[in-house]
């Protein structure tokens, strides 16, 4: 995998590559590969991506590559699968500035993925402890417990998360804001 900041100015737009068996003679390979790319611009000046099929490039596990830091602490620089360094691999393309969406992609669900472990360890580690309270001590401490518990998962939790969605202040923002591209915005009817 490349980098998700790692720009390739000569792969902008790039469609997906296609893992590959079998090539362009009708061999198999045990091992996928793509084909090597490079940029055409048409008499239109569209970019295409012809696959050079006299260029295989195996793709293998554990490859070193650019560095990076796992968990923004852990410097390395071994990505879980790529090819060859002279053909980058795009398998959902690129952007328009050359970026890898796969691994930008992956980028971008770190913290969504991170958030729901954290709440499933932190749901867990109160369950335990509130359990282990209730279990200890029995008879009224038991009976209370459970009940409270009983009237927090009568809520319905969609119902209950709208709500809370709705008590935020609209101007309490989760990050930087970005502008969208004049070329995306939608145009007007005419």
């Amino acid at each position: 995998m490349i980098s998700p900041h790692e720009r390739h100015v000569e792969y902008a737009q790039a469609p997906p590559q296609r893992l590959r068996f079998i090539d362009s003679e009708g061999k198999f390979h045990l091992q996928p590969f793509i084909y090597g790319t490079e940029q055409k611009m048409d008499d239109m000046f569209i970019r295409t991506y012809p696959p050079i099929t006299d260029q295989i490039y195996p793709v293998r596990l554990f490859v070193r590559g650019a560095p990076y830091k796992m968990w923004n602490f852990l410097r390395t620089d071994v990505h879980l699968f790529g090819a060859d360094p002279e053909a980058p691999l795009f398998l959902l393309g690129t952007d328009g500035d050359g970026r890898d969406l796969l691994s930008r992609l992956i980028f971008g669900t770190r913290l969504s993925l991170s958030i729901g472990l954290l709440g499933v360890a932190l749901s867990f580690l109160l369950g335990i402890i509130i359990g282990g309270i209730s279990g200890y001590f029995g008879g009224v401490t038991d009976k209370i417990v459970q009940r409270l518990i009983e009237i927090l998962r009568a809520f319905p939790s969609l119902p209950l998360w709208m709500a809370l969605s709705a008590a935020l202040p609209a101007n309490w923002g989760g990050g930087p804001r970005t502008e969208i591209s004049p070329t995306f915005r939608q145009r007007p009817w005419r």
